[in-house]
């Protein structure tokens, strides 16, 4: 009995996830919206040129068939009008405020779906291909959770039923029910399926980028991402931007002595410092005990502060870490320069840091 109820907890478990998050778990949907969002907003964005297009079409098809006194050009300019306003939307003012492209996906669907309905009771004595396939395609269109563009399937077939059945003859309603009631059915299960498949492939994708653009050891961005970076960004004419380059000093010794794990446990901790303090896309590990990292701005002072802690908690830990800086105020040109500046002051620390630990060893 115990077994049958952890089973039936487990399978509703499974079908709330699936409605919710597309067969994945909660943390890894939350983990993929800006995938989702990013891959909506470009969408979107090429539905609304393609949305606009199809209406000029049939704006310029009507004026040559019916004139300008024609009764569907009116359904055709306001849908063209919202297509060319969500054009400039999605693309001016989505990228800074990802928060407003799941109402426009909203925005474009219920203006197809106005269209389709709109179109529909023009003639009373037909039924409403347009609406079935517009109920079957939108919720194919864009990729997250079943429930919002579910939700937005129901409520169009629910406003198409309601105003079939009070504007349309008798004929065309039972039609339009019917139709409305099974291709319903058919988009919602294949939205679930459809979107699962998607999510499936944005996860996949995202751990493959993931482990090509991160070091596994110390969960840093790695040489590869550093290699991308410079390419990038090799002109910093102009810029206010500073370097960091850090080498562990003893890893070697430490590997022969108290064995890799020690070595490992020394990179994680030199790692997660650099991390927090210059954030996780500024932060690289770029060879086995060197690091590099950026901060905007040229703030060296600031810097140096920041490094003076980072030396207390090493020396706590009695890790002994060489760093140099370097700032590109507007004069220096290439980012590559401004490493190689860093690069070098980390080697006039790594010697002064030797040379003192020799005096020391001489002088006990």
């Amino acid at each position: 009995m115990l077994y049958n109820k952890k089973n039936m907890a487990k399978r509703k478990a499974t079908i709330i996830e699936y409605i919710l998050y597309g067969g994945l778990t909660k943390e890894e949907y939350h983990s993929l919206i800006p995938d989702i969002q990013e891959e909506n907003r470009k969408n979107l964005s090429r539905y609304a040129i393609v949305g606009g297009v199809v209406f000029v079409i049939l704006i310029a098809a009507n004026i040559l068939v019916g004139g300008f006194t024609s009764v569907n050009q009116l359904s055709y300019i306001w849908a063209l009008a919202i297509m060319i306003g969500l054009y400039f939307a999605i693309n001016y003012l989505a990228p800074v405020r990802r928060g407003l492209i799941l109402p426009m996906e909203y925005v474009f669907a219920f203006t197809l779906y106005a269209f389709a309905i709109t179109i529909s009771l023009l003639h009373a004595d037909r039924p409403g291909v347009t609406v079935i396939v517009m109920l079957l395609v939108i919720p194919m269109l864009f990729t997250g959770s079943p429930v919002y563009h579910g939700i937005s399937t129901l409520l169009a077939a629910g406003c198409f039923s309601y105003l079939s059945f009070c504007l349309k003859t008798p004929d065309a309603v039972e039609s339009d029910l019917w139709n409305t009631f099974t291709f319903v059915i058919v988009a919602l299960m294949v939205n679930v399926f459809l979107n699962e498949t998607k999510l499936k492939s944005l996860l996949r994708a995202r751990r493959v980028a993931y482990l090509s653009e991160t070091d596994l050891l110390t969960g840093v961005k790695n040489r590869n991402s550093y290699e991308e970076r410079l390419s990038l960004e090799q002109n910093i004419k102009g810029k206010s931007l500073t370097c960091i380059y850090a080498d562990v000093n003893g890893l070697h010794n430490l590997n022969n002595t108290q064995g890799h794990e020690a070595g490992d446990r020394m990179l994680k901790v030199v790692a997660r410092e650099l991390k927090e303090c210059f954030g996780a896309d500024n932060t690289y590990r770029i060879g086995g005990d060197e690091f590099v990292a950026f901060r905007p701005g040229a703030d060296t002072e600031k810097t140096e502060r920041d490094l003076d802690k980072m030396r207390e908690i090493f020396a706590a830990n009695k890790y002994h870490v060489s760093f140099g800086v370097a700032a590109a105020g507007g004069e220096l040109e290439e980012i590559d320069r401004l490493v190689r500046l860093a690069e070098d002051k980390m080697y006039e620390s790594k010697r002064e840091y030797y040379s003192e630990k020799e005096r020391d060893r001489r002088n006990p």
